[in-house]
């Protein structure tokens, strides 16, 4: 996954990412490519969102989650 030195980069991968026209591939152990699962998107989602609240300074958002 990429790191996202901007926030507008950040949003604009959600956006494509999230799209209803966007065709998502993942790649399996032994590199064939396959269709992503819900699974697979939301991993994407969230690890876009965690940077995202970095290059905001609210990592306090997702640090919280893991005190529930």
């Amino acid at each position: 996954m990429a790191e996202f030195t901007d926030a507008h980069s950040a949003l604009e991968f959600l956006e494509t990412l999230n799209n209803k026209n966007c065709t998502i591939v993942s790649a399996t152990e032994n590199g064939k490519k396959r269709p992503a699962t819900i699974k697979d998107l939301q991993e994407m989602n969230y690890e876009t969102i965690i940077n995202l609240c970095d290059l905001l300074g609210m990592s306090d958002i997702y640090q919280e989650g893991k005190k529930k």
